[in-house]
């Protein structure tokens, strides 16, 4: 990408109007801080893979796709919000992401693919707002069935039974004012 392995590269702001992060286009790069505009779409894939020094993202609501491997390797990020205009978590999306402590999954995600959390070995606590488990493919939180798993009030048995889900070992009903404050 363009700005690939420019080390030295530590902020960035987007032009107002972007309206795709192309693929492998922030690599490897330095960046600590990165303000995504809300013109965004689409993350390419690789679009911010192995970005060490980026510790926290906020996607915009205007994002409906992030590619496979978008922030994978990201090893000091630790805190992402994600939009509720997405519905799948892409193959890889935070793979290796070992410093994330915690993640917010939308209501709007209907799909969490293989890999997606893989290797986040700090990931200690999941916020699901969808009263519906989401489809999770095999592996999509390897290494991070002990985080505990906060779902909706009167959904826990849905997720212990479900694909994927039930490998969780604390499954912990919460309110929607909980979920959103805690």
């Amino acid at each position: 990408g363009a700005f690939s392995d420019c080390s030295n590269m530590t902020k960035v702001n987007l032009p107002t109007g972007l309206t795709e992060i192309k693929s492998n286009l922030f690599i490897r790069s330095g960046i600590k801080e990165i303000h995504i505009p809300s013109s965004v779409t689409k993350i390419g894939e690789w679009a911010f893979q192995s970005c060490d020094n980026l510790t926290s993202l906020e996607i915009p609501n205007s994002v409906t796709e992030i590619e496979q491997y978008a922030f994978s390797l990201c090893r000091n990020l630790t805190s992402v919000i994600l939009p509720n205009t997405i519905t799948k978590i892409n193959f890889a999306t935070f793979w290796e992401c070992m410093q994330l402590t915690s993640i917010t999954i939308p209501s709007s995600i209907e799909e969490i693919a293989s890999s997606a959390f893989n290797g986040c070995k700090d990931l200690n606590k999941i916020r699901v707002l969808n009263p519906v488990p989401p489809l999770c493919q095999e592996g999509a939180f390897e290494q991070c069935y002990n985080a505990i798993l906060q779902v909706p009030a009167n959904s826990k048995e849905a997720y212990s039974v479900a694909v994927e889900w039930e490998k969780f070992s604390n499954i912990v009903e919460v309110t929607t004012a909980e979920v959103t404050t805690q």
